[in-house]
């Protein structure tokens, strides 16, 4: 009896032994399964640290290049009114505020695409009127007065956006 305690012994001890270096083993295996995550996680990261300072580069870029297209625009369009108001060769009608918005939009129709007009009179006993040109790409305001002794007033159109006389005194 004596002789089998030992070789029990020895047996769980290598059995023992056996497990140990089994989770030793799958455990070095997990570990560089895990190391090799890591390593491709961090690639993925630089990868998408790139992209992202790629994009932000873009997105400053598209950003500084609209800039500039606006500020060519606000140019081009005080340019534009700068010539509207100079070019006094319209004839406008001031028979009523309808005629004016007709003239308006035929006017409008000289520089742009198809415009309408809309007006709102600013007194219940006076024509003088705002008058507003509309379509996909502008917004455009006149203040129109009609010739009236009682108010001191003469017939004309002042273009609000370019702040000069279309057609006036």
């Amino acid at each position: 009896m004596k002789s089998k305690i030992p070789t029990i012994v020895v047996v769980v001890a290598i059995i023992g032994v056996a497990v140990a270096v089994f989770f030793v083993l799958d455990f070095s295996k997990k570990n560089t399964q895990l190391n090799t995550d890591i390593e491709t996680l961090e690639e993925e990261n630089t990868q998408y640290s790139n992209e992202i300072s790629d994009l932000t580069t873009e997105k400053e870029k598209l950003t500084t290049e609209n800039e500039e297209l606006n500020d060519s625009l606000e140019e081009a369009q005080r340019t534009i009114g700068k010539l509207a108001c100079d070019l006094r060769g319209f004839n406008f009608s001031y028979d009523s505020n309808s005629s004016i918005s007709d003239n308006l939009v035929e006017w409008e129709k000289l520089y742009d695409e198809e415009t309408e007009g809309e007006w709102f009179t600013f007194w219940d006993d006076s024509d003088d009127a705002l008058h507003q040109l509309v379509n996909e790409s502008l917004s455009e305001y006149f203040i129109v007065f009609f010739d009236d002794p009682e108010f001191g007033t003469t017939n004309g159109i002042f273009f609000i956006n370019f702040q000069c006389w279309l057609d006036g005194p």
